[in-house]
């Protein structure tokens, strides 16, 4: 698990920054159908200034025009005020310190109750870079090497079942928690794969 922790920190650093990233796209978002529905208004105003009061049926016509462009605006900017008071502009300081904070004790973050089976995976997808296979160091043997982000690897090992024989409970067990695992374990420090290895893609 530590030596996920650096990358952990940086994966959650990346997605403060893409809240803001995308909290900036949808304020743009709201301001170009502002500034839209502005000039929709002052187009139709100046319309009806310019006609000749003596048209009346024009002006009556202009002049619901107007009005009516009056209250899309109105109603846009009642919808962007929803939308504001739903999303959270920007994380403050404590906040951005907070989630560093939590990135920095994974641990805590895997095991708690919060933490659901689909967001322990999106976490190994972030954090782990590839895993590698290896079936010929030992019979009956696969050695599997997880690089982590950060370079640090961590070496596990399964078993087996025999040609003709079904898999024990140990090895299915071993084969579908390899993952689960690999977060407990410390690491070895980072060296070179083994020639023979086939690497497996997270």
């Amino acid at each position: 698990m530590e030596a996920a922790q650096p990358a952990a920190v940086v994966a959650a650093v990346a997605a403060v920054a893409e809240m803001e990233t995308q909290q900036q796209a949808l304020t743009q978002q709201w301001a170009q159908q502002l500034e839209r529905a502005a000039y929709d208004v002052a187009l139709a105003q100046a319309r009806y200034e310019q006609v000749d009061p003596q048209l009346r049926l024009v002006a009556a016509a202009l002049e619901q025009a107007w009005e009516a462009a009056l209250q899309a605006q109105a109603h846009l900017e009642q919808e962007w005020a929803q939308v504001q008071a739903a999303h959270r502009h920007t994380l403050s300081a404590e906040e951005v310190a907070l989630v560093q904070q939590m990135a920095a004790d994974l641990p805590a973050l895997w095991a708690a109750e919060s933490t659901s089976l689909a967001d322990r995976k999106r976490l190994l997808r972030t954090l782990i870079a590839d895993v590698t296979l290896d079936s010929t160091q030992e019979a009956g043997v696969t050695h599997i090497a997880v690089r982590w982000q950060t370079g640090a690897v961590t070496r596990l090992t399964a078993t087996r079942p025999r040609h003709g024989h079904p898999p024990t409970r140990s090895c299915w067990r071993a084969s579908a928690s390899w993952r689960q695992r690999a977060m407990r374990i410390r690491p070895l420090p980072p060296r070179s794969t083994a020639k023979g290895w086939s690497a497996v893609g997270t």
